[in-house]
């Protein structure tokens, strides 16, 4: 019952789930072409202040000290009712930036994907000449201040190159169905070796230490997505490297094949289950090399959530699905196991 309460509430107390995203248009403002990689240093700074901030979320207070050493770490620390922003500065150039996607609409089930080339995808078109100082791509994460029925972490560590991912993330935690949101503010194909899922040393993976130390027993859950030529399912969902995560594996599985399912006009005829794929039907999509994979693994618990273009122009644009899928995340979360789904 007080798991009921608690979703009743953040779903009042969230923002109109039809609106744009605020957490993903503010990571857009502060986005960059031109990263640069932390030194150890900062890297634990960063990572020390992520922690104490989750660490104080459930009790609606932040670190009193938590402002000044975001300022010393050049980053801006911003709060709207409930919600916090680790951040940089907004560009100049990009203050005024909104919902928008790079790369034009994207029509359901349609061919234009957000992968490199070379995966059967096609990337999105060279963003304008940047204006003014760049900042230096160290992400935003997001944190929800208050108690909620279960420890959500999402990612999006290629919000644009993998189409939509960070606007889904930012609206799945905007809505309520996350203690946190790290949202990449580059994209993996700006330089070499820049990727967010690949740099051991980069800002995403300083902010996933933090869930380790302060939220061990959260569900970090990673978006990304790819092209129906990789597979004709409607998700792929693994976790990775984990060798304990069989029930998580299950269970998500069975979770996501029900809550990603189309709406059904019709009651009396609910639509058949998704088609959640696994790691062994699709191992290219299975997040072997996924180095926040590695750092969570037998540690923590990481879902790996790879959606096709369908599947994602669907959350982006219907509430209701999303709503689902954060319900079943936040049930996830919590070990309740899923219902079995029927036949198709």
């Amino acid at each position: 019952m007080t798991t009921l309460l608690l979703l009743v509430a953040l779903a009042l107390a969230a923002p109109p789930s039809s609106s744009p995203s605020t957490t993903w248009v503010r990571a857009k403002q502060s986005r960059t072409e031109r990263p640069a990689r932390p030194d150890a240093a900062r890297r634990l700074a960063t990572t020390a202040l992520v922690a104490d901030l989750l660490r104080a979320a459930p009790s609606g207070r932040l670190p009193p000290d938590a402002a000044e050493r975001a300022l010393a770490l050049g980053l801006s620390l911003e709060r709207h009712g409930d919600l916090l922003w680790l951040v940089e500065p907004p560009r100049p150039d990009l203050a005024g930036a909104g919902e928008e996607e790079e790369g034009g609409p994207e029509e359901e089930g349609g061919p234009h994907e957000e992968r490199g080339p070379g995966e059967g995808e096609q990337a999105p078109p060279p963003a304008p000449p940047p204006v003014g100082p760049q900042p230096r791509g160290d992400g935003l994460v997001g944190v929800r201040l208050g108690p909620l029925p279960a420890e959500v972490v999402l990612q999006a560590p290629h919000p644009a190159w993998d189409r939509h991912t960070g606007s889904i993330a930012g609206a799945l935690f905007d809505q309520g169905h996350a203690r946190a949101v790290m949202i990449a503010t580059h994209e993996r194909d700006v330089a070499r070796g820049v990727d967010p899922a690949d740099q051991e040393q980069g800002p995403l993976q300083a902010a996933t230490a933090a869930v380790l130390l302060a939220l061990p027993d959260a569900l970090v859950v990673q978006l990304h997505g790819y092209a129906h030529a990789r597979t004709p399912a409607d998700a792929v969902a693994s976790t990775g490297m984990a060798r304990s995560g069989g029930d998580l594996q299950a269970h998500a599985e069975r979770a996501l094949a029900l809550a990603l399912a189309p709406s059904s006009q019709d009651p009396s005829s609910p639509p058949p289950p998704a088609r959640v794929a696994g790691p062994q039907e699709v191992p290219l999509l299975a997040a072997r090399d996924n180095v926040q994979g590695w750092l969570l693994a037998d540690r923590a618990r990481f879902l790996h959530l790879e959606l096709s273009a369908a599947t994602r122009a669907r959350l982006r644009r219907q509430p209701e699905a999303r709503a689902r899928l954060g319900r079943a995340l936040v049930a996830l979360a919590d070990r309740e196991p899923p219902p079995t789904p029927g036949p198709p």
